[in-house]
């Protein structure tokens, strides 16, 4: 009997205490009402916000009693309800009347998970509800390598990156004077971004700018100059700049380069000395040698050198009393029949009386394709203003046919550099933009020349000048002979040296220039004699 009875009472505990168990274990899966035990009223709670504002986190706890309230940020304690002092003191935090918990001037350290727990009384475990504060707050953007200025040289790789920091996550873009390079690209993770690319040209360098948004404020941006380095490039606006004796006058040089050049004028092998008369000045890219008032003996070539630490560059620069090139326009007839005939007209800059002016023209249609240069040498009008123009007519010409010409001018200082060529024709033909980009440039550009001696040795071979500023194309060369023999009473046939420039593959080719020439250096010497 006795040992039933410690059976049975055995049984009874063991039962007793599984109950007990069951019920904490229950308990802490679920913190709903539980006769006398303090469970939750608030819901967690995640609470967005931006910095400097204040939020208060709910602890709402129901059958409280004498049980304790916490509120935890991880290991740290940050208010107890007991007015116990926390171990971690922050100032901006403190427990409300509700057991709330305030922050206040939020900045963005706060975002995080807060814990609010109640110690309840043994044996039962504590109760914990858990809240979070997202803080919204604008982008901070750094940028690596950092600095306002990168180098790198030119060639190399440019890798540059941009971190953002932002709650929500910002989205990072790139910009470079409104373009990115070609070839650059972007390489984003979750809150970076890095930009890759070659530096194959000095005109990749400039402001790089990175910037980044998430919808809190505005955008905001990290910039960083990137400089290309390389070596001096010089280039000019005018190799040939025209001027006088008595005049001011201006070479410039334009340099690029990275690191800044040293730039230097030389006359000759020798560097060129300031002096109040001859100074240099510099305005950004630009340098400039001026001259206050030119001598004759400063008509003469000048050599801008630029050098860095990675190279060296220079351009030579003439000034000179030659006029400039000319600029050359046709006129067609107004009359349909006369469709051998084209009008040409040119104006020139001189300081000084203009000479004479040379003449080159061909033909580039017709049968036998395009022929060979003709020279004109004509006489000037003595004009003493600073732009000379002259008119010129070309008769004979066949119809329906493109032309080109140019034109040189020559004053005391010699001959000038040819005007632009240009193409026309006459009466039924369109001047074709395939034949001049064909135009023998070469050969106009060989027949310059800017010394006396050059001007004196193109004297000689004068050939072909015409009294009335008029060149006649013809091949009827007996009938003008004999005609030019009446109408002189004394006829000097005069047979000026020419430069025969026709075709000598074709013999027909060859007769009608040879008469062509016959005919001018005739309808010449008649005109002067008379």
């Amino acid at each position: 009997m006795f040992t039933r009875r410690s059976a049975l009472l055995r049984e009874l505990c063991l039962f007793a205490l599984f109950a007990g168990t069951a019920g904490l274990v229950e308990e802490e899966l679920y913190q709903g009402p539980t006769d006398g035990l303090p469970y939750f009223m608030s819901e967690p709670t995640v609470i967005k916000t931006t910095e400097n504002d204040t939020v208060v986190l709910p602890c709402f706890v129901e059958n409280l009693g004498d049980s304790r309230v916490q509120w935890w940020r991880g290991e740290r304690l940050l208010a107890d309800s007991s007015g116990e002092a926390p171990s971690f003191v922050v100032e901006r935090v403190r427990m409300g009347p509700d057991n709330g918990l305030e922050v206040a001037a939020i900045i963005a350290d706060d975002a995080g998970e807060y814990e609010c727990r109640v110690e309840r009384p043994s044996p039962w475990e504590p109760i914990v509800q858990k809240h979070s504060i997202q803080v919204l707050y604008n982008p901070t953007v750094s940028l690596s390598p950092p600095g306002p200025v990168m180098d790198v040289r030119i060639g190399d790789e440019v890798s540059i990156m941009c971190d953002a920091f932002a709650f929500p996550t910002p989205t990072v873009s790139w910009s470079h004077m409104g373009n990115l390079p070609e070839d650059s690209s972007s390489l984003s993770g979750v809150r970076s971004s890095r930009l890759i690319f070659k530096a194959t040209s000095r005109r990749l360098a400039g402001l790089y700018t990175c910037t980044a948004q998430n919808g809190v404020g505005g955008p905001v941006s990290a910039t960083v100059r990137l400089r290309i380095l390389h070596p001096p490039e010089v280039t000019v606006e005018e190799e040939r700049v025209h001027a006088t004796p008595g005049l001011r006058a201006e070479l410039i040089c334009i340099v690029t380069a990275e690191p800044t050049a040293k730039v230097v004028w030389t006359r000759g092998k020798h560097p060129l000395p300031q002096t109040s008369r001859i100074i240099r000045k510099v305005n950004g890219d630009r340098y400039s040698l001026v001259f206050h008032r030119v001598l004759s003996d400063d008509l003469t070539s000048y050599t801008c050198t630029a050098t860095n630490n990675l190279g060296q560059d220079q351009r030579t620069l003439m000034l000179t009393g030659v006029a400039r090139e000319a600029v050359i326009k046709a006129e067609r007839m107004s009359d349909e029949n006369d469709d051998d005939s084209v009008k040409l007209i040119w104006e020139a800059e001189s300081y000084t009386p203009i000479i004479n002016y040379k003449l080159e023209f061909r033909r580039t249609s017709g049968p036998g394709g395009a022929s060979n240069w003709t020279e004109v040498v004509i006489p000037a009008d003595g004009q003493s203003a600073l732009v000379h123009s002259k008119s010129f007519m070309l008769r004979g010409l066949s119809p329906g046919t493109r032309y080109e010409a140019a034109v040189h001018s020559r004053n005391a200082y010699g001959w000038s550099l040819p005007s632009q060529v240009l193409a026309f024709s006459t009466n039924g033909g369109q001047p074709n933009a395939d034949d001049a980009q064909a135009t023998d440039n070469e050969h106009i550009k060989s027949s310059e020349s800017n010394s006396e001696e050059d001007s004196k040795s193109s004297e000689a071979v004068v050939g072909i000048i015409a009294g009335e500023d008029e060149v006649v194309a013809t091949d009827e060369v007996e009938e003008v002979v004999e005609k030019a023999a009446i109408q002189s009473s004394q006829p000097r046939l005069h047979w000026t040296q020419v430069e025969l420039t026709a075709d000598h593959t074709s013999s027909a080719s060859t007769a009608s220039a040879i008469s062509s020439l016959l005919l001018l250096t005739i309808v010449m010497t008649t005109v002067s004699s008379s």
